[in-house]
């Protein structure tokens, strides 16, 4: 306190003054009214002058948690019920600390980026001030999307960026808590010939986590159209091939389910007719064959959405001629003309003769 000092000053007058002025004094302001006895007269008792002063209103300190490269706000403070910016209310504390914190704690998700901010603790001043606090995404595990043949884990889809068939893997580098979406390839020119086996995967679209994830689509071929190979004796339809070892000749038949776009070898099936030759083939009713050989009339045939019908010719081999003499017996006198069998394309068939 100051101390006027009173000695020889009985009835004299007095003054004092406030000391907003004082430097030290400079974030208080004085509390009016003043005192009623700020200037008065020396009396024979002590008296007692006091003068009021409250610190002067200072600027709010304004706290933001954004995410890094953003201005959304990512901290919801107490009382709000959205992310909203902290405020630090600056009344009467004008050259006061203020101190803010991280709220990494409270943000799910998200981790601080370093360093802080500089300003994270300092003064009330005049002026508004900021303190922003940067939190990036936390490295959520990776989604790992495969695309496999059903009842196998053969991939079929090759992802941007490879040059074969193989997962696709999503990165959930700063992705933890995001969405993620995954689709089917069914329209992929590569898979064409492909339909996706329903349901599709529960986890098709989620949540990047912290660990990794695995998606599955299952395919199956599309069903193609059956292709017939028929083995005709030249100049007819009679079958001569047998399917099956000591049955009926009939065609051969390759079911085309789930075969869309697989191929099929065929050939020509002389080595099991006895007694033919082959002759050539007509492809004209499979739209997916290949041109034949020259020699063997051999062609890969591919599966195609309808029926293809292929037709190998075979024609009987020449066999010898039967010669049919008439005789007088045991004198070899000839009773008739000679007669001759011609074996052009007859091998194997059965003659007959005339007595």
């Amino acid at each position: 306190p100051e101390e006027l000092d009173g000695t020889n000053k009985l009835g004299l007058p007095y003054v004092t003054t406030d000391k907003a002025s004082d430097p030290a004094l400079s974030n208080y302001e004085l509390v009016t009214p003043g005192p009623t006895n700020a200037t008065g007269t020396f009396t024979a008792g002590e008296q007692t002058v006091n003068y009021y002063y409250k610190r002067k209103n200072a600027g709010k300190v304004i706290v933001h948690h954004y995410e890094v490269g953003h201005t959304t706000e990512l901290y919801t403070p107490a009382g709000k019920t959205s992310p909203s910016p902290e405020e630090l209310d600056g009344t009467e504390k004008l050259g006061l600390p203020y101190t803010t914190q991280s709220r990494e704690a409270d943000i799910q998700n998200f981790e601080l980026t370093t360093p802080a901010p500089t300003n994270a603790t300092g003064t009330f001043t005049t002026g508004v001030q900021e303190v922003t606090y940067l939190y990036r995404r936390k490295d959520a595990g990776k989604v790992t999307v495969h695309h496999y043949l059903v009842g196998t884990t053969t991939e079929l889809y090759t992802p941007a960026g490879k040059t074969s068939p193989s997962p696709e893997e999503l990165d959930g580098t700063g992705k933890l808590g995001l969405p993620y979406t995954t689709t089917d390839k069914t329209s992929d020119p590569a898979l064409s010939n492909y339909e996706l086996v329903t349901p599709a995967p529960t986890n098709a679209t989620g949540t990047f986590q912290s660990g990794d994830q695995t998606v599955t689509y299952y395919y199956r071929r599309k069903n193609a159209g059956n292709i017939t190979v028929n083995h005709y004796e030249v100049g007819t339809t009679t079958q001569l091939y047998s399917p099956t070892p000591g049955g009926t000749p009939s065609a051969q038949n390759f079911n085309g389910n789930e075969k869309l776009g697989l191929s099929e070898n065929i050939t020509n099936k002389v080595a099991d007719i006895a007694n033919y030759e082959y002759v050539n083939v007509d492809v004209t009713g499979a739209t997916g064959a290949s041109t034949p050989n020259t020699t063997d009339g051999a062609t890969t045939v591919t599966y195609i959405a309808g029926n293809q019908v292929i037709n190998y010719y075979y024609r009987r081999k020449n066999a010898g001629n039967v010669v049919v003499n008439y005789l007088e017996q045991g004198t070899n006198t000839v009773l008739d003309t000679q007669e001759t069998l011609d074996g052009t394309n007859k091998l194997g068939s059965a003659f007959t003769t005339v007595q």
